[in-house]
């Protein structure tokens, strides 16, 4: 006689009967039977109309339902309590299986660690890759502890370069160099020739994290002894895990005052470029007072003076190759200035006055471009390396300046030596007038150039020993005696075959007219210079013997003996010029790059790339 609508009894008058679960109300048979008898859909009706009344808020709260079935407030918080404990559990077995297997690494990696002479070898490829290994494990054992990294803030107020070593503040991020900075102590530091001492904080900082490495040491070493005992598999990393902790503060600490002091270091090392940059402006802003009609020249003279001082001091930290030279560059651009203009002086050839301009002006392009470079580098400071010869751009600018003035008092600096370089230049040039061969390799700049052109000096000194003997000076001084006037030795023969070999190749049939002897010298000349172009060994029409039948119709008939002396000749000129090029490579080089500055200024270096555009800055 019940009806159950929705989960809910109705009465057999359609009345619901009364609520019992949940502490609700009961309605009596009385109340029922008072209303009026009503059908099953107007009940239903009703029922829909008129919702029953919401419960109170906290009966709602503490209604959880699991199942279906409504939960008392102790079974919920006994059910929290299991969950809770399970997954406890959970990670209290997860951290102890990823330290079961990181303290095991930590320990081998510990005891594979090389050493040398009882210190920590960090230094060779095998050493810094162990030590990386060591590290990455000492970081691994530390998370898989749950270790919580000391406060790295301070990596914030590192310079940019720094700041790109530790792109995670917050992570340990342990650095080989630094470990061996602490394990391996020395607090003086070299940079750029001069020393640097660190503070007693620093010290103390090493001496903290070497105690507390050998801390952790001793802590491994319990571990092994200790690694088949039962009890300690339950706790894989207990007694670890303070020598951890402590080891990661005495990183920060060493690692904080450290780096700052290095920094330090490195600022004072770049000082020696920024002294050159602050005196660079004050040169610059005399020549602009200068160009709008002060009269400066003897403040403008005393100011380059000044910024060339500081140029030599960073020429001495950045080129290498010059050390222990003596600097006089100064006295070399003043002489440039001064020697630049293209107009003859008294008694000058045009070869002297070409190789005079050429050389004037590469001094004051070497010049301009070392203040070109001081122009730029501040906007790059911080990408300045502190070891300033590890900087390519820096490094070539003080090379080509030194390089440029050292040619200037060389050869301007020197009458003579300039009066006889300048007669060369002049014969080299009538020669490729002579030789097309010779003036297509100057054009090209061909490789050939360079084999040919040390036989073409040792011709020129041959023919004009006068002259010559000043530049074969520079070239091959002890080939010469001690007034170094006369050639000795093996170059004294060499002398006299080629004396011998002129003498036969002039030489003319019995029964024929003398030549005129200027017109046969020059013969002889123009043969052993296409002889010289064309090389040893050279057959068909460059060889010996029919470069001589070639010339016969002008002055004389060439022979057996004039072709066999002139073979001979050749082979030792070859000798000679390996000679010249070998003994002093670098006079050399300075020789050739005189001379083709002065021959082939087309192909002189340009500022611009091969593009046409212009070169970018390189530190």
């Amino acid at each position: 006689g019940r009806v159950c609508v929705r989960g809910r009894r109705l009465g057999r008058g359609g009345a619901p009967p009364g609520r019992i679960a949940g502490g609700g109300h009961r309605e009596g048979a009385a109340a029922a039977s008072s209303r009026p008898a009503r059908g099953f859909h107007a009940v239903l009706q009703d029922r829909r109309k008129t919702p029953p009344p919401p419960a109170p808020l906290a009966k709602r709260r503490a209604a959880w339902v699991i199942g279906g079935r409504s939960m008392s407030r102790p079974m919920r918080a006994a059910l929290v309590a299991t969950k809770l404990k399970r997954v406890c559990l959970r990670l209290a077995f997860g951290i102890e299986a990823e330290a079961g297997d990181a303290v095991p690494q930590l320990a081998s990696a510990a005891e594979s660690l090389p050493t040398r002479d009882g210190r920590l070898d960090a230094s060779s490829p095998t050493g810094r890759l162990a030590c990386m290994r060591l590290l990455s494990c000492v970081d691994w054992a530390a998370r898989a502890l749950r270790i919580p990294a000391a406060p790295r803030r301070y990596r914030e107020q590192f310079t940019i370069n720094y700041r790109a070593l530790f792109p995670d503040i917050f992570a340990r991020n342990y650095r080989v160099d630094i470990f061996e900075a602490a394990m391996t102590w020395t607090g003086t530091r070299w940079v750029n020739g001069e020393r640097f001492d660190l503070s007693e904080q620093v010290h103390g900082a090493a001496q903290d994290l070497q105690t507390a490495w050998a801390a952790v040491c001793s802590s491994l070493a319990m571990w092994n002894a200790t690694r088949s005992v039962q009890a300690n598999k339950k706790g894989q990393g207990a007694a670890l895990r303070p020598a951890l902790e402590e080891f990661d503060l005495a990183w920060v600490a060493f690692e904080q005052r450290y780096i700052s002091e290095l920094i330090i270091i490195e600022a004072a090392a770049r000082g020696l470029v920024l002294n050159s940059v602050q005196e660079e402006k004050v040169l610059s802003e005399l020549e602009r007072r200068s160009e709008e009609g002060d009269h400066l020249e003897e403040e403008l003279a005393a100011q380059r003076r000044k910024f060339l001082a500081t140029v030599s001091r960073l020429n001495a930290a950045a080129n290498l190759r010059w050390q222990g030279r003596e600097d006089n560059g100064p006295d070399a651009l003043e002489t440039a200035l001064t020697s630049a203009s293209p107009a003859l002086g008294g008694g000058e050839s045009p070869g002297e006055r070409d190789l005079r301009v050429v050389l004037a002006c590469s001094c004051i392009e070497a010049f301009e471009a070392v203040r070109k470079y001081l122009r730029e580098v501040p906007n790059w400071i911080d990408a300045v390396h502190p070891h300033l010869c590890n900087n390519p751009g820096l490094v070539a600018c003080m090379c080509t300046w030194t390089e440029a003035w050292e040619l200037t008092q060389r050869y301007l600096r020197q009458r003579t030596l300039l009066s006889s370089m300048g007669d060369l230049v002049g014969t080299i040039r009538g020669a490729r007038q002579m030789v097309p061969a010779l003036d297509d390799m100057c054009k090209g700049c061909d490789a050939e150039l360079f084999l040919v052109l040390p036989r073409i000096v040792l011709l020129w000194y041959l023919t004009k020993p006068n002259l010559g003997t000043v530049v074969m000076q520079h070239l091959v001084p002890h080939h010469f005696d001690e007034d170094k006037r006369t050639p000795i030795n093996q170059f004294a023969d060499f002398v006299v075959e080629f004396q011998r070999a002129r003498s036969k190749m002039m030489a003319r049939p019995a029964g024929a007219s003398a030549p005129d002897p200027q017109e046969a010298e020059q013969i002889v000349w123009e043969t052993l210079l296409l002889l010289a172009v064309a090389g040893p060994g050279c057959s068909g029409d460059e060889s010996p013997s029919s470069t001589l039948r070639s010339h016969s119709v002008r002055s004389f008939a060439s022979n057996a003996d004039a072709e066999a002396v002139a073979e001979a000749f050749m082979r030792a000129l070859e000798r000679w010029s390996m000679e010249v090029q070998r003994h002093s490579p670098e006079d050399w080089c300075q020789c050739s790059s005189v001379l083709l500055r002065c021959l082939s200024p087309d192909v002189a270096p340009s500022p611009t790339s091969p593009s046409g555009e212009k070169a970018t800055f390189s530190v």
